[in-house]
């Protein structure tokens, strides 16, 4: 029993991977649409619905996408990406679902220290087992990655106060405990933000939101040092969901 657990644990990443090279080989010399048009002030209707938009969705419905279990599985992936930026510290922080794979992290970087001190945090979850919440779109419910009470990494949007929410507790280098959070408002009726809904395929979309430069305050935490106040911050947040190319490259 427990070969067999061992076998399905290194086998399923494998195929996947490799399924994923032999899918990509029928689409990649396909075009690429070379324009989505003007952006829209406005929410896209649907998840079919290409081009660039202003405001996000609610929810994210692919249920119009035919596609197999072993398609889903191996296409279908999901990318948050938080940070923030004080005075002092860079914070960035995401999280990572790609079904037979998860992955989260961070680095933290002290702009005060003369040799740009640097903690950084890197986990892996076969078959994404550590995300334990998956949030419905960029504007609704939380994503988690949780593998204890001192290990996990949380991203929330308060629907209510119209807020989003970080918050990580990590042991990184020699048992050093690593926490922090900070929050940034964004209205999604009021607020500006970039949506783009693209066709790798027509019948294979990806949806992206996409926030910048807004206002952002918290707390950090770096072992036995006293808790220090991130004021006067600004956050970014990149939002993914859909099925992207297993090859994908982000030009910032």
């Amino acid at each position: 029993m427990l070969r067999l657990i061992a076998f399905t644990t290194l086998a399923v990443p494998i195929l996947a991977i490799l399924f994923g090279v032999i899918e990509d080989a029928q689409y990649i010399s396909r075009p690429k649409p070379k324009s989505l048009g003007a952006i829209q002030d406005r929410r896209p209707s649907k998840t079919d619905d290409f081009g660039r938009f202003t405001k996000p969705l609610d929810i994210i419905d692919y249920s119009w996408v035919s596609s197999s279990k072993l398609f889903n599985f191996t296409a279908f992936k999901h990318w948050d990406f938080r940070s923030i930026c004080t005075s002092k510290y860079y914070i960035g922080v995401a999280i990572a679902d790609f079904n037979y794979i998860g992955n989260a992290f961070f680095y933290i970087i002290d702009r005060t220290d003369p040799n740009k001190k640097f903690y950084q945090y890197a986990s892996k979850s076969i078959l994404a087992q550590a995300i334990t919440e998956q949030a419905g779109s960029s504007i609704s419910g939380c994503t988690q990655y949780y593998k204890s009470s001192t290990e996990y990494i949380r991203f929330c949007y308060n629907k209510d106060k119209k807020i989003y929410e970080v918050d990580a507790s990590v042991p990184i280098d020699n048992d050093l405990q690593v926490a922090f959070n900070f929050q940034f408002e964004y209205s999604d009726t009021n607020g500006q933000s970039m949506v783009l809904i693209y066709p790798v395929e027509q019948d294979r979309p990806v949806y992206t939101h996409k926030l910048a430069a807004l206002p952002a305050h918290g707390k950090i935490k770096i072992g036995n040092k006293e808790q220090e106040i991130l004021a006067n911050g600004l956050s970014n947040l990149d939002w993914t969901l859909g099925y992207s190319e297993r090859v994908t490259i982000w030009k910032w």
